[in-house]
């Protein structure tokens, strides 16, 4: 019988295979997927050139497994149901070359079905990009005389979070759509043909999505640099905005510095009280106390042992090759440093 230590490394690393498989062999990055059809051309080009690369961690192969995962259930809840009147995982080809592939098609009805995993919290549902990617399905899925196969659609959401709920959109075959996805997938073709990136879009800027984008933290389009280094078409250094932006970082700054300096003092306050009511609790030999209806509970934590690897390679107790294998080299982290004018308090905004 395995002891305890040993199941939490096989599954430890049989997660991280898992994982690891998800993120290597996640797409063919050598063609235009039709689940971008709402992407930027550029990014497209420049991602099927091999310019850019898309890059995962483990964290992001997480959420790719768990909504294959939920979108297996559902799949096969269907495939059940219906086993002879619906197609899993059905191939839709575009007369450029390019693949994709239909969760579940009802032929006869002439129906597509997309399953999609989002959080609990999310809202807007259905996303834009979901939309025009079975926009896609539905324009390319043809018989062999150019017939169409599909005019309509239903995207399913599975809302994760405490609980499983879902919702369902649906979304009629729109002939204009369905062109436009074709015209600019050709143009797409003929500008990779050429090794060459179409312009920048007339409407886009370098601080707004899809070239920035702020879902949760700030994050540029891994094309910015190769786009906007030395535009002109950003905002001047000088210009009233950036003024405004720079009025309001100074202004967030020293609130923060307030609230951090209220932070400590309070701390200091409770660190007194704590002192007293673990003499307390140690007198009496009791883990909590309670008034008011207020229960206050002390936990001792043992930390856990810490290994010094510098002073282990500096004694030659571990091969710098194996420590190599398992180092994980950091992302590029900003620093920011509000100056002020001398004389000017930083309560003072």
């Amino acid at each position: 019988m395995a002891l305890p230590m040993e199941v939490r490394s096989i599954v430890h690393d049989v997660l991280s295979e898992r994982l690891s498989a998800v993120v290597d062999n996640r797409f063919d990055a050598g063609e235009f997927r039709l689940s971008e059809s709402a992407k930027c051309g550029r990014y497209r080009v420049a991602k099927v050139l091999g310019m850019v690369k898309e890059e995962h961690d483990e964290v992001d192969a997480g959420y790719f497994e768990r909504g294959h995962l939920i979108e297996r259930w559902v799949v096969e809840g269907f495939r059940r149901k219906f086993p002879r009147r619906c197609r899993t995982q059905q191939t839709v080809k575009t007369p450029f070359g390019d693949t994709g592939h239909i969760d579940l098609w009802f032929p006869a009805e002439r129906r597509i079905i997309e399953v999609k995993s989002v959080s609990d919290r999310e809202q807007d549902l259905p996303r834009p990009e979901h939309v025009m990617q079975v926009q896609a399905y539905m324009h390319f899925l043809r018989n062999a005389r150019g017939e169409r196969r599909a005019d309509s659609s239903e995207l399913v959401y599975v809302r994760y979070g405490r609980q499983l709920s879902y919702e369902v959109h649906i979304v009629p075959y729109d002939e204009a759509v369905g062109q436009a996805i074709e015209d600019e997938l050709r143009m797409l073709h003929e500008y990779a043909e050429r090794y060459e990136l179409p312009p920048i879009p007339s409407g886009y800027d370098p601080m707004s999505p899809p070239c920035m984008t702020y879902y949760g933290r700030a994050e540029r389009c891994p094309l910015w640099s190769v786009c906007w280094k030395g535009s002109d078409r950003a905002p001047k250094l000088d210009a009233p905005e950036v003024a405004d932006w720079v009025r309001d970082l100074a202004m967030l700054d020293a609130e923060k510095k307030a609230l951090k300096a209220q932070e400590k003092t309070l701390e200091e306050a409770m660190k007194d009280i704590q002192a007293k009511l673990g003499a307390l609790l140690d007198i009496y030999g009791v883990k909590q106390v309670s008034a008011d209806g207020v229960t206050v509970t002390r936990t001792v934590v043992t930390p856990k042992p810490k290994f010094d690897m510098e002073a282990a390679l500096a004694d030659g107790a571990l091969p710098t090759d194996v420590v190599e294998r398992y180092q994980k080299v950091p992302k590029p982290y900003e620093t920011w440093y509000v100056k002020r004018p001398k004389g000017q308090k930083e309560d003072a905004e």
